[in-house]
């Protein structure tokens, strides 16, 4: 168990953060679409978690059961991730994944870039790529 870290990746480069993260929501919120994350984070820190931690969502193929997935709205590779999405992320790593299921929170253990998965290789998935730091993460965690 652990988590995914994903971008939103609408590929419209300058899209508006709100535009982003409401456009990311609606897509995951149809199920014909067949995607979803557990978790949506929007450049000011908001979060909208869209299937429960305890829930499987859709975003990782093999893994979908047993790892959340949480998603940095990041219209295309190389935006960079924000100050307040690397603190809510954290903040929602350890309440849930820590918090309420145990499991540590370590970078190549229980934590992965989508690009870094099985599926994110076979895919050719970049996400989330240019723009992400770990260390920023970890100095939240």
């Amino acid at each position: 168990m652990g988590a995914v870290l994903h971008g939103t990746r609408s590929g419209k480069a300058g899209n508006p953060p709100d535009a982003e993260y409401e456009g990311t929501i609606n897509y995951c919120s149809n199920i014909a679409n067949g995607a979803s994350y557990n978790a949506v984070i929007h450049k000011d820190g908001t979060l909208c978690e869209l299937v429960h931690p305890g829930n499987a969502a859709w975003h990782a193929a093999e893994m979908n059961s047993t790892w959340m997935g949480v998603a940095f709205c990041q219209a295309v590779d190389g935006e960079v991730i924000s100050d307040a999405q690397y603190k809510s992320a954290a903040w929602y790593l350890r309440t849930y994944l820590k918090g309420m299921f145990g499991v540590p929170l370590t970078v190549g253990g229980t934590l992965f870039q989508h690009k870094e998965t099985a599926q994110g290789k076979s895919y050719g998935k970049s996400d989330v790529g240019g723009g992400f730091e770990w260390s920023l993460l970890q100095q939240y965690l």
